[in-house]
């Protein structure tokens, strides 16, 4: 792929149907998937949009999450995102395309709908130090793990 501000024609840059058939059970893994989705890890150029800033996203080891953490990353925020045990190899590899965006990744293991987590990692955003995004909508619950983006 060429750089992003080049326009190009999307129907021949991406993948065409039919694409395979693939179950998982709840929460799938990317790595798992072929294949394997495109959430911006060798297209996506930032541009310090985001410098200074901090983001706790949830689900941020597939889909959406991921995408939108490689995103906040490259764009100049620090990132903690929240994951499920399930889900370790999947927030590994975000864990270490945040750090080689030059950014500082904090990974956090457990459901933020657990009161214990929820309260203890998460508080309201000031508009100079953090964007909260949620991007999962329904976990499992699981135990909680804390660690201090700061």
């Amino acid at each position: 792929m060429s750089d992003q501000a080049t326009l190009q024609d999307p129907t021949s840059i991406c993948l065409k149907p039919p694409m395979p058939e693939q179950q998982q059970p709840a929460p799938g893994l990317a790595t798992r998937m072929t294949p394997t989705p495109d959430h911006g890890e060798l297209s996506y150029k930032g541009s310090g949009k985001l410098a200074g800033r901090r983001a706790l996203i949830t689900g941020a080891d597939s889909g959406i999450g991921r995408a939108v953490a490689i995103a906040f990353a490259r764009e100049g925020a620090d990132v903690a995102l929240a994951y499920l045990p399930e889900e370790q190899a999947d927030a590994d590899e975000v864990v270490t395309l945040i750090e080689e965006a030059g950014r500082k990744a904090v990974a956090l293991l457990g459901d933020l709908r657990t009161s214990r987590i929820a309260s203890g990692s998460s508080r309201t955003p000031s508009p100079n130090s953090a964007a909260w995004i949620s991007s999962s909508a329904s976990r499992a619950s699981r135990p909680p793990s804390r660690t201090s983006l700061t």
